[in-house]
């Protein structure tokens, strides 16, 4: 079964920080925090640095 995370980056409409957030996807994977932490991360320098396209 796949999960899907949609989020905004500035937590406007989630209302979230990113420690909370991330705690919600470990919870929900129940994969090791350090992990959902680490991979956060490099999924947000990819965006940040315009790796990941949209559409």
């Amino acid at each position: 079964m796949q999960n899907t995370f949609l989020f905004d980056l500035f937590s406007v409409l989630l209302d979230l920080d990113k420690s909370t957030f991330i705690y919600s996807v470990f919870e929900k994977t129940k994969n090791k925090y350090s992990i959902v932490n680490t991979e956060f991360n490099v999924q947000l320098t990819k965006f940040e640095k315009r790796k990941i396209n949209f559409l």
